[in-house]
């Protein structure tokens, strides 16, 4: 595991997340390590739910043309009402 050491933080920002970690019920090291996590996987969900999108719109664009098929099937071989 990887180690950071983040010097010359202004003392506004430090008194922020230890009071953001007190709030959590945490350490500010806990509290920091799982900000810098939610951080560096964010890009990784972004990429994921592109692709999901993009999925998605394939599907509806599959089913779009399947039901067209179909109405032109239920018409060709006479069974609309």
């Amino acid at each position: 595991m990887g180690e950071i050491k983040v010097r010359n933080l202004p003392k506004q920002t430090v008194a922020a997340l230890d009071e953001k970690a007190k709030h959590a019920n945490t350490s500010r090291e806990e509290y920091v390590r799982q900000l810098l996590v939610t951080h560096g996987e964010s890009a990784n969900l972004q990429n994921m739910s592109r692709t999901y999108d993009s999925l998605v719109r394939e599907c509806l664009l599959v089913i779009q043309a399947n039901t067209t098929m179909m109405s032109d099937l239920i018409k060709t071989i006479g069974l609309e009402d």
